[in-house]
């Protein structure tokens, strides 16, 4: 009983291209931003005296709509500029919105007593940390495969 098998003459066959995340650890790295920046912009923003502030009351909703940017990013898309344009947009909105707001406190005179920022704020500004991490891992080519 002979079994024949064809032999492949030439280089190697390339390994297929991976189904997800398309650019490594900065892409899934933008997807837990994301995830942040749409947790952070429905939650409080400002804890006060008289109850709390939601994100999506003021400035949130523009780092909700961020967080869909990043989501979009992290997910959808396999060309790596368009990845990074949506990274440095999950990116500069909620650092320069969420320094905006603590800026904000800090010029009305808030004592902390009566008014301070909330978990949801902290969580905004922590994803777009994490989204500038990962704009920076992915413009540097850092993470691939």
């Amino acid at each position: 009983m002979t079994t024949s098998t064809a032999t492949r003459h030439g280089p190697p066959a390339a390994p297929p291209p991976p189904r997800w995340p398309y650019h490594g650890r900065p892409q899934r790295r933008l997807l837990v931003a994301s995830l942040l920046l749409l947790l952070g912009a429905v939650t409080p923003w400002i804890d006060t005296v008289a109850g709390n502030v939601l994100g999506v009351a003021g400035a949130g909703i523009y780092t909700l709509a961020a967080g869909g940017i990043g989501l979009a990013g992290a997910v959808f898309f396999r060309r790596r500029s368009v990845v990074v344009a949506h990274a440095v947009v999950a990116a500069v909105t909620p650092l320069v919105l969420g320094g905006w707001q603590v800026a904000r406190l800090v010029a009305i005179g808030c004592d902390f007593r009566v008014c301070a920022p909330s978990f949801g704020l902290l969580l905004t500004v922590a994803g777009g940390a994490v989204a500038a991490s990962a704009a920076l891992q992915l413009l540097r080519g850092a993470g691939d495969r």
